[in-house]
């Protein structure tokens, strides 16, 4: 099994109107990507930061493939790069990813 993991922070903005609208962007993308489906497709978690230490990441999303070919077609999806691009990209000073095999 491959597991994503993605962790992102929003950028600085000083301006609250600025922030409000940027946490708004962030829960749409976040809608966004759990609304995806794939075959390989065997778990899918997004969420806003609890806040409970500091120092935290803004946002994560992690999900489960079968396999390597599962997770590549969902890398490659029009949707998913759409999301990335016309909102994660926009919103985020920072963006970090890794995927690590998961043995049964």
């Amino acid at each position: 099994m491959i597991r994503n993991v993605v962790v992102g922070r929003l950028r600085q903005a000083g301006d609250p109107a600025q922030r409000a609208a940027d946490a708004a962007l962030l829960q749409e993308g976040l809608a966004g990507i759990a609304a995806l489906r794939f075959p390989g497709l065997l778990a899918m978690n997004v969420g806003s930061d609890l806040g409970l230490r500091d120092g935290g990441w803004s946002f994560a999303i992690t999900n489960d493939w079968q396999d390597a070919d599962a997770y590549r077609v969902y890398d490659a999806d029009e949707e998913h790069n759409r999301l990335r691009r016309e909102i994660f990209a926009k919103i985020c000073e920072d963006i970090a990813r890794v995927q690590i095999q998961i043995d049964a």
